[in-house]
Order: C-alpha cells, then sequence, then structure tokens
C-alpha cells in the first residue's frame, strides 16, 4: 500500500482503476509495482522462516508459511502480463523504495507486532475453518483488545485491522484484596506454627536441662556418700596406725597422708561443682559467684566478682566454653595458688568480652607454664584447648610470689548473641556460605 500511494501519490483506496487499465503505461506501471514487491515480500518471508526467534514461535512459524504459500499467487497474474507484453523490467528507483519499505517492515513493525512484551498473543494456532467467530476461554481479568485483520480473494490485506476492546472483571479470588489477605492468613499461619515449635524446643529444652540436673546431683550423692566417705574413712584409720609407728616410718606416713587430704579436697570440690547448676542454665556471673562462694568457705581464702560494662547475653554455645574454663581456673587458684584473695572480673565492651581470674599466690613455675602442665595433671592443658576450640583468646600471666592471671577473651562478633556465628574456631569461608544456625 505504502509503495502504491507513493508510485501514484494517492492510497490504494483512491486510485481510479478504470483510467489506469485503459492506459497503458498506468497499467504498467502498477503491474511492475505488484510484481516488485510481492516478490521481495516472498524472499523476506523466506529469510524468517530462517530465524531462530520465529522458529521457535508455532504461530508466528505458522502465519509465515501461509503467506510463503500464497504469497506467488499475489504476483504471478501482473508478472505473466509484462513478460507477455514485453514490457521492461523495474526502475532501479523504484527498487530502492521497495527495498526502504521493507526494510522498514522487517525491522520496525514486524517486531513491533510480534515481539512486543506488552501485547499478548495465543501460543498455539488454531484453523477458523469457515467459523466467524473466535472463541477464548481461561482469560484472566484485566482489558483486552481483539484484532481482526482480513484479505479477500488473495488480495491485499486491509490496511488498518479492525478491533473490539472489551473488559472482564475479576471475581472474588482474583482481587487483589483477596490475594494480600490470603497471603497475609498463610504468614500468620506460618508465625503460628513457628511459634508453636520454638515453646516446644523450649519445654524440650526445659526437660532436657532438669534431667542433666537431676543426673548431676545423683552422680554428686553417690560419689560422696560412696567414694568420698570412704576415703575419709581410710584416711582416719591410716591416721590412728601412723600415731603408733616410730618417727621414722610415722613422718612417711604423714606425708602420704597430707597428699590423701589434698586428694579428698579436691574431690570435695569437684561434688560442689557438680551440685551447682550447668553453665547454660543460669547466667555467667551468677554460676561463677556460687562456686567461689562455696569454695571460699572450705579453703579461706577470700572471694570478689566484679563486672565492668554492661552485661549483654552472650551467644550460648560460646557462654558453656568460657563459664567451663573460668570454672577449672577458679578451681586451680583455691586448689594450688595458696592465695589469700582470687577475684574474677567480667568486662562487656563493644570490643568484646573479657574475663579475667587473678590470684596473690605462689604463681605457676616456669617449668609448669613451659611444659602446659605438670605430668599427670590437664587442668592448664585443657582451659587452653577449650578456649581453642571455641575460638576464644586464651593467655595466663604467672610470676614466682605475686600471683598468677588467666585472661579469655572473645571478639564481639562472636561474643554476644545475635552479633555472629557461635562455634569452634575454623575457617568460616565466602559470605555467601556463612548459615547462621538456628
Amino acid at each position: 500500500d505504502r509503495f502504491v500511494e507513493i508510485m501514484f501519490r494517492r492510497t490504494i483506496d483512491e486510485l481510479d482503476t478504470k483510467r489506469i487499465i485503459a492506459e497503458d503505461a498506468q497499467f504498467e506501471k502498477l503491474c511492475r509495482v505488484i510484481s516488485l514487491t510481492e516478490q521481495r515480500g516472498h524472499r523476506q518471508v523466506d529469510i524468517l522462516l530462517r530465524h531462530p526467534v520465529v522458529k521457535r514461535d508455532k504461530v508466528l512459524m505458522k502465519i509465515f508459511q501461509v503467506i510463503e504459500r500464497d504469497e506467488p499467487s499475489h504476483w504471478a497474474p501482473y508478472d505473466g502480463w509484462l513478460r507477455a507484453n514485453g514490457k521492461r523490467e523495474s526502475k532501479w528507483w523504484e527498487r530502492a523504495i521497495d527495498g526502504f519499505i521493507h526494510s522498514e517492515l522487517l525491522f520496525v513493525k514486524l517486531p513491533i507486532l510480534f515481539l512486543n512484551p506488552w501485547v499478548g498473543r495465543r501460543s498455539d494456532w488454531q484453523d477458523a475453518g469457515a467459523r466467524r467467530r473466535a472463541f477464548y476461554t481461561n482469560l484472566g481479568p484485566g482489558a483486552y483488545e481483539f484484532r481482526v485483520e482480513a484479505s479477500q480473494d488473495r488480495g491485499p490485506w486491509s490496511a488498518t485491522p479492525a478491533a473490539l476492546r472489551f473488559e472482564i472483571a475479576p471475581t472474588l479470588t482474583q482481587h487483589a484484596g483477596f490475594r494480600v489477605a490470603a497471603v497475609a492468613i498463610g504468614i500468620a499461619l506460618l508465625a503460628g506454627l513457628a511459634a508453636l515449635r520454638a515453646r516446644q524446643r523450649r519445654v524440650h529444652e526445659q526437660d532436657r536441662l532438669a534431667a542433666r540436673i537431676q543426673e548431676r546431683e545423683r552422680i554428686a550423692r553417690d560419689l560422696h556418700d560412696t567414694l568420698l566417705q570412704g576415703v575419709y574413712g581410710l584416711i582416719l584409720r591410716f591416721e590412728a596406725i601412723a600415731r603408733r609407728l616410730p618417727g621414722t616410718e610415722r613422718a612417711a606416713m604423714e606425708r602420704v597422708l597430707v597428699d590423701a587430704d589434698a586428694l579428698l579436697v579436691e574431690g570435695r570440690d569437684r561434688v560442689t561443682d557438680l551440685r551447682l547448676p550447668p553453665p547454660d542454665l543460669n547466667g555467667l556471673e551468677q554460676t561463677l559467684e556460687a562456686l567461689g562462694r562455696e569454695l571460699s568457705h572450705t579453703h579461706g581464702a577470700a572471694f570478689v566478682l566484679t563486672v565492668e560494662g554492661t552485661p549483654r547475653p552472650l551467644a550460648p554455645a560460646l557462654a558453656a566454653s568460657i563459664c567451663l574454663t573460668a570454672r577449672e581456673a577458679i578451681f586451680n587458684a583455691f586448689q594450688h595458688a595458696q592465695a589469700g584473695r582470687i577475684e574474677v572480673a567480667l568486662r562487656y565492651v563493644d570490643g568484646g568480652f573479657t574475663l579475667f581470674v587473678r590470684d596473690d599466690g605462689v604463681g605457676v613455675p616456669d617449668e609448669v607454664k613451659a611444659r602446659g602442665g605438670r605430668p599427670g595433671h590437664w587442668g592448664l592443658s585443657g582451659m587452653r584447648e577449650r578456649a581453642e576450640l571455641a575460638g576464644v583468646a586464651y593467655r595466663l600471666d604467672s610470676q614466682a610470689g605475686i600471683g598468677t592471671q588467666v585472661e579469655l577473651h572473645a571478639p564481639a562478633a562472636r561474643a554476644y548473641e545475635g552479633a555472629g556465628d557461635v562455634g569452634p574456631a575454623v575457617s568460616r569461608g565466602p559470605w555467601w556460605r556463612r548459615v547462621r544456625r538456628g
């Protein structure tokens, strides 16, 4: 149509077909125009059929296959008349105009029509046959436009498609408000299930802790009533025997009895530790305060606990490891330091958490520090290993005749609950692999 309008300076509907047929030159021009543009269109359809975008679309393939099949019949009568009457071929400027029109169609109009993401199209081809009605099912709510182009007797297609606009109202379940309400109800149900699950876990944890406390108390009672009482009875009997021995043998026996008394005191201290709540049941300050007060009564050394800064909840796993390490340091101070004062200091700052256990006792001998502990004793090495596994910095400072200080430090990212993951001090990997444990 554009080609005809340019060549004849009027639209195809305005052409005087009787005058064109009567004038040989005008009819020849019309035959050249139709033959030229229809043959170029056929070549471009052949190109489109090989394009991967068209090959993936069944509807486009069907449309262009129909055009490819019908297109030769559009130019054959006009091309045959030109050949039969010995008329000349199309002129160069006619070919140039036709090439420009088809390039615009191929690269602008067709992509806008068939590749526009905002214009919905059927995903399959349906041959209407002799029907004059179109049927669509499962259309969602919204505004639609039905467009129709027609061609009669394989002639040119209509210049402007006929359009019918209509709108489908949404049903109750298709309303945005209904969907929002459904999502909100679903989220509320999930939240309720999560809360119920959390409550069940808390109850299970409380039951588990109660069972642990009962088991610890049972073990403490058994140790006190059997092993410790039996050892104490043996000590008394050996003391009675030692009084009847001569001087040299009596001195040797008394040295053995001193070691037995020390062993009995350490056993009682361990029974006291078993009777205390587990480190993850009460707060760190309460647990260490209870242990220090109990040991102070039996050993005679003064005990002081101080807190610097505002106490914050510690990550549970790390708090348990720090508590166990600190309890071991307190035991060592009361049993081996011969101290008059033992102090525990807790420091809560933005940079992290630090715990100190200090005493004014005899200090740790240099050879013991170098070996990491006394032969057959695992207190110092156990504290260091437990701190390393928890990712806590461990430091032991001691001077003979001045005292000993054990320092435990954890950075804020590991120490405080909610600030980061707490676990063994291993490589944590890239950030996208870090998963917070519930």
